[in-house]
């Protein structure tokens, strides 16, 4: 199970692993981008000066915690489920938990129930495609750096974006459905590629 679902380090988990941050860093680009574009009077603007090593441990944190989410949600119980119960049940189960586990971290009810369920989603379509906690790992990474690279964490961060009072509810509605939008397509384009390859190897 543990080389099934890719837990020992590889150069294909390595690779997987990077293309995840570089596809990662791409969504939470795209996303700042439709918010600052759609949402109005929004600007990032420069919000504290940090050191190297501040930058390299907060980095490091959130790998870390990635790693650890990904580890307990989307690899040996993600795969068990999918193979006892299927495909989604698996990812309904593991979405759910992951949004108490979220809850009980202090997320609000409708921020857990309604975000974290749609990333575990994504996270798990990436897995089971991948066949690797690697690519989920990057993925998951990748977009919590990039809130905090922009303030929306609560370490310090070198910017933060800047919203006038008459643009905070069309940055919402921006964020919300930007949000559904790019994760919407990672799952899709993850269960594409998941259901070619097991097409393939069922003709094989």
């Amino acid at each position: 199970m543990g080389k099934r679902v890719g837990w020992f380090f590889n150069m294909r988990m390595a690779l997987l692993f990077v293309a995840g941050l570089g596809l990662g860093s791409l969504i939470i680009g795209l996303q700042t981008a439709n918010v600052v574009f759609f949402g109005g009077d929004v600007a990032i603007v420069e919000r504290d000066q940090l050191t190297g090593t501040a930058i390299t441990l907060t980095v490091l944190s959130f790998l870390a915690w990635a790693a650890v989410e990904e580890l307990g949600f989307r690899s040996y119980a993600l795969f068990r489920l999918k193979d006892a119960w299927g495909f989604w049940p698996a990812q309904i189960i593991v979405a759910l938990a992951f949004a108490v586990h979220h809850l009980i971290a202090g997320f609000p009810l409708i921020p857990a129930l309604l975000g974290t369920t749609v990333g575990s989603m994504a996270y798990g379509t990436a897995a089971i495609a991948s066949r690797s906690v690697a690519l989920p790992i990057g993925l998951h990474a990748a977009w919590n750096m990039g809130q905090w690279l922009l303030g929306e964490k609560e370490y310090p961060s070198p910017w933060r974006l800047e919203i006038s009072e008459t643009a905070i509810g069309n940055v919402q509605i921006a964020g919300v459905l930007g949000f559904y939008v790019l994760y919407g397509l990672l799952i899709v384009a993850f269960l594409r590629y998941h259901k070619t390859r097991e097409r393939r190897s069922n003709m094989a």
